[in-house]
């Protein structure tokens, strides 16, 4: 006859190698949010796992992790102390209007392998916050779309020295930003280019679009739309580029230059609303 099995095994006494395996399916928001908070064992538990399983989180977004509620300076320097970020690949900071160039130079010395950076609205920021990111080897993409306060002085900053190998960068909506850091960008990363937004620029005219189109040999999606300054000479540039997807609406150009550019380019299309259509 089988005997009853009475021994009953607490939570508590579950061995380390099982907690790990458990979890290892949390998040890196439940675990900072959540289990970090119940105990000290859980606490060292939760740390364990986010070193044991560090490459499942390399897209961090440091808003929800912190509950989203606008983080600062001090926030950053928490999340620091608190997590290694060494190899970490991708870091979002989206719309963080409290964080300055200081709290975003001590994150970011941290992860000397990020691929993936967003910096989108994060108003505070300025041009010496470039100068750090000039200095991140491994870098691809990179947002600061709607920082009004980085300027053509920042884009050179970043072009200093050996810049990063950048495929795809988003400047829409940094009005500071003129035909003179259009240039720098061309020269730095022309090479490497792919995918450049630059929309909402009020001071870029022409002679920005004919230096990207010179200098950018691998520039497949170019976004220059509601840039008031840009007119029908910049059809003859971007009709004779390798463009595949081109935004243009808001812009000073007539029917017949976008006609052109649809013309001489059979591969572009474009993603606009309006009457942008080129084919």
């Amino acid at each position: 006859m089988l005997q009853k099995l009475t021994a009953v095994c607490k939570w508590s006494d579950l061995p380390k190698e099982i907690w790990l395996d458990i979890l290892q399916y949390m998040t890196l928001v439940d675990l900072f949010r959540g289990v970090r908070l119940v105990c000290r064992r859980w606490n060292n538990l939760a740390l364990c796992s986010f070193e044991d399983s560090k490459n499942k989180w390399l897209n961090l977004s440091c808003s929800d992790v912190l509950g989203g509620r606008l983080l600062s300076d001090e926030s950053l320097f928490n999340l620091q102390f608190n997590f290694d970020l060494s190899n970490f690949e991708a870091i979002t900071l989206r719309n963080q209007v409290s964080i300055t160039d200081n709290g975003f130079r001590c994150t970011i010395a941290m992860s000397p392998y990020l691929a993936q950076l967003s910096l989108a609205n994060c108003v505070a920021i300025s041009d010496m916050a470039l100068l750090t990111i000039g200095r991140l080897r491994c870098l691809t993409s990179l947002d600061i779309s709607g920082c009004r306060n980085i300027s053509n002085r920042g884009i050179k900053y970043m072009c200093l020295g050996k810049s990063p190998p950048l495929r795809n960068l988003d400047i829409s909506g940094c009005v500071n930003i003129t035909d003179i850091g259009l240039e720098s960008i061309s020269y730095k990363f022309g090479a490497t280019l792919v995918k450049l937004l630059a929309s909402q620029l009020s001071e870029v005219t022409d002679y920005g679009v004919d230096q990207l189109t010179r200098k950018t040999v691998l520039l497949q999606y170019l976004d220059i739309s509601f840039c008031p300054k840009i007119t029908d000479t910049s059809s003859i540039f971007l009709a004779s580029s390798g463009i595949t997807t081109l935004r243009l609406e808001g812009c000073q150009m007539s029917s017949n230059a976008r006609k052109m550019i649809a013309r001489h380019n059979s591969n572009s299309s474009s993603n606009s609303h309006h009457s942008d259509q080129l084919t």
